[in-house]
């Protein structure tokens, strides 16, 4: 959470204070499927908007790579 990733400290792979450690804003919470029991910790993955199904809130040919550093428990 926030603009410098401050509210996201810790989180469930352990890599405490994300921003200082060098992963910097592009970070996510995980599902529990593509969480994996922390195997996918630090994994990375490139989010695309689908301009078909949502045109207003996409910018065509654009991308951004996150890395996987916490949980986020359905609910």
């Amino acid at each position: 959470g926030g603009s410098d990733a401050s509210g996201t400290l810790g989180g469930a792979c352990g890599y405490g204070d994300l921003y200082s450690q060098g992963y910097g804003t592009n970070t996510v919470a995980l599902s529990t499927a593509l969480f994996n029991d922390g195997l996918s910790c630090g994994g990375c993955y490139e989010i695309r908007c689908r301009m078909k199904a949502d045109p207003q809130w996409c910018l065509p040919g654009t991308s951004v790579v996150v890395t996987a550093t916490n949980f986020c428990p359905p609910n």
